[in-house]
């Protein structure tokens, strides 16, 4: 999702078109509310696990990584509104770039309170959802949607 040029919405219901219903969609995407984030921007360095244009050493000019990493509540209703069932949504931290400290943490748990949630701030948003039964829905409320793909001419 992080290296689409447009919003996920479209990718969304064409994959909840191409699975049959009740199908598992097992997605993992950077998570912008993460503790790793927090920690660059407190640092002030750019927010993105890969900054959108930054040069490789094989590259002559700089290329697109991420161009949109997504938080928390863009997921959830990204997901929302294409139709599918969340199974499990949960933020893993696979990398191990998080050196905020626990007296960071600490720090920003006691200032903030409960303004400052600690719940899915991993690295990564982890996510398992089932295909709806029906799309048709999901489909309506997006007026953009184009189908990526005619499945009905699959031999």
């Amino acid at each position: 999702m992080e290296h689409l040029t447009a919003g996920p919405q479209n990718m969304l219901l064409n994959i909840a078109r191409a699975l049959k219903p009740g199908g598992v969609l097992i997605l993992t995407t950077p998570n912008s509310n993460s503790l790793t984030t927090l920690q660059r921007v407190l640092a002030f360095n750019q927010p993105f696990s890969y900054a959108p244009f930054r040069k490789q050493p094989h590259q002559r000019l700089p290329g697109p990584e991420h161009i949109k990493e997504y938080s928390v509540n863009e997921i959830d209703s990204a997901f929302l509104h294409a139709g599918f069932n969340m199974i499990n949504v949960t933020t893993i931290s696979p990398y191990g770039h998080l050196s905020i400290g626990m007296d960071m943490l600490h720090f920003l748990v006691e200032r903030l309170g409960e303004r400052f949630n600690i719940g899915r701030r991993g690295e990564v948003h982890l996510i398992a959802a089932e295909s709806p039964q029906s799309n048709q829905q999901a489909r309506a409320r997006y007026r953009a949607f184009k189908p990526l793909y005619d499945f009905t001419e699959i031999v």
